[in-house]
């Protein structure tokens, strides 16, 4: 029997989307707490593994940062981290707290970062001690500054939010080469439209 043809499948696919739906649930916190989740490897080639229960609790642990420093659902909460796993766990946290993510990578300049956080509104920056100097004390948004202790001394207590497909998640945004970047907000269910992929391999 042969594979159905790209045509066929196109023809075939229809979108599932369920009425509630949370990105952190889905991708975080559904999975078996003793399985693989990633293995990280640092700049000087070292390398960390966890398991999906060590980033649960990593993520739970940043929820109760991230709420301790007043963060609400539909608040927007800025993110410059290196892609750590702690990074990945404040992602999630925002999520899990119905809050809209604003990521930025290290590598932006403290211009492009300013404007995001004044056009975005966000309330809390979360950051790492070797950018924390460049933001401090600059636009309207509060200061986290995230270390190991940061997380620690936290609960690892379940934070969740019950959230629809259609509510707001993340704030990317534009490149700004004709003008000052413009913010795109993309809701949770804009994560399941990047699963849906068929790979011919033909070889």
């Amino acid at each position: 029997m042969s594979p159905p043809t790209y045509e066929e499948v196109c023809a075939s696919h229809r979108w599932e989307v369920p009425a509630r739906y949370n990105i952190a649930a889905d991708v975080c916190d559904k999975h078996p707490r003793g399985k693989l989740a990633m293995v990280w490897e640092s700049f000087d080639g070292s390398t960390r593994e966890l398991s999906w229960g060590e980033l649960q609790d990593l993520a739970n642990q940043a929820a109760h940062a991230l709420a301790a420093g007043g963060v609400e659902r539909g608040d927007r909460v800025a993110v410059v981290l290196p892609s750590t796993p702690e990074a990945a766990a404040v992602f999630f946290a925002v999520w899990k707290l119905g809050a809209i993510l604003l990521s930025m990578s290290v590598l932006y300049g403290d211009d492009a970062v300013r404007h995001r956080l004044t056009d975005s509104g966000a309330k809390l920056l979360v950051t790492d001690p070797a950018n924390a100097g460049r933001f401090d004390g600059s636009g309207t948004a509060e200061l986290l500054v995230l270390t190991d202790e940061t997380l620690a001394r936290e609960s690892a207590g379940h934070v969740g939010c019950d959230t629809a497909a259609g509510d707001p998640a993340q704030l990317f945004y534009t490149s700004g080469t004709t003008g000052l970047a413009k913010g795109i907000v993309h809701a949770h269910r804009y994560l399941l439209g990047h699963e849906e992929f068929v790979y011919c391999h033909e070889v």
